[in-house]
């Protein structure tokens, strides 16, 4: 008796602090994404901000999907036991694109999506260029957007934006993983729900708007050594008044904020988590560069 007593103990404990899923495809929750486009004919380049949300479903092959819309085309969503399936409208079949399920070294095989395909409004990303799977290289649970949520890091595999999954929100990408292609790069930059609104990527703003300074002193701005092994140096620029740095969190937390009155700052990899992180500079409450940079 006293043996089933203890059994039913252990099983009962671990069922109180487990996590409940916490679903993507909420109505409730509005994405906003950056998209830079590349002139693939060579020259300059656009950008644009993305706001994407639910407003509908949909029935399929008798399936139904959630309605995803921007400012470009529809996607067809749907979500079942922690993973996220895509219905392509090029060739009438569906792809998990998210497994919220993977554990640390497990691995994501990237669908063979069609790049046309993907004309939503998250736009052409690189998941049918893609031949070889994503390692997990690190699992954690965050408070993110109000609550804890898991966190899937994978192998970045030298993309300037980490692909991170976050549990109810999506990719570090924008809503669609991935995010890249030969002329167009995105990025999630704010996820709002209940009116909440929590920012991605080293933003502190949907619109992202920054202070305009030259090539000549955003060149001045760089962390040596970068990836951060012990300590290394933020250099900044001697001819523009700094006065403030801050260090964000990929799940868009700042975890340093401090004034600075001269041309450089310590970033000590002591008082860090390893893992990715964005670096701010500020001129009078205005950004005027935005980086990531790796701590060991």
């Amino acid at each position: 008796m006293k043996k089933f007593l203890l059994v039913l103990s252990v099983l009962l404990s671990g069922t109180a602090f487990s996590q409940t899923y916490l679903p993507m495809l909420d109505t409730e929750n509005v994405w906003g994404v950056d998209i830079s486009w590349s002139n693939i004919s060579g020259g300059g380049g656009t950008q644009s901000y993305d706001n994407i949300a639910i407003t509908g479903t949909i029935e399929i092959n008798g399936i139904t999907y959630q309605v995803i819309e921007g400012a470009d085309f529809p996607c067809y969503y749907r979500e079942e036991n922690g993973l996220v399936y895509k219905y392509s409208e090029w060739n009438d079949t569906e792809y998990v694109i998210y497994d919220f399920t993977l554990e640390l070294g497990e691995f994501f095989t990237v669908p063979t999506i069609i790049v046309e395909d993907d004309l939503c409004p998250f736009g052409f990303t690189n998941l049918g260029l893609m031949t070889t799977p994503w390692e997990v290289v690190n699992v954690y649970t965050d408070f993110i957007a109000g609550t804890d949520r898991k966190v899937i890091e994978f192998d970045s595999d030298g993309t300037s934006i980490p692909e991170i999954w976050i549990e109810g929100v999506g990719s570090s990408r924008g809503l669609m993983p991935g995010g890249d292609s030969f002329h167009e790069s995105t990025k999630l930059v704010c996820f709002t729900r209940n009116g909440t609104t929590t920012f991605f990527n080293g933003v502190s703003s949907c619109d992202n708007t920054t202070l305009s300074l030259g090539d000549e002193y955003l060149d001045q701005i760089i962390i040596y050594p970068n990836p951060v092994q012990s300590k290394s140096v933020l250099q900044l620029p001697k001819e523009f008044e700094i006065d403030e740095i801050r260090i964000i969190s990929v799940s868009g937390k700042i975890v340093r904020e401090v004034e600075i009155d001269r041309d450089y700052y310590i970033i000590d990899a002591m008082r860090l988590r390893s893992g990715f992180y964005f670096y701010q500079v500020l001129s009078e409450g205005a950004v005027i560069k935005t980086d990531r940079f790796i701590v060991k």
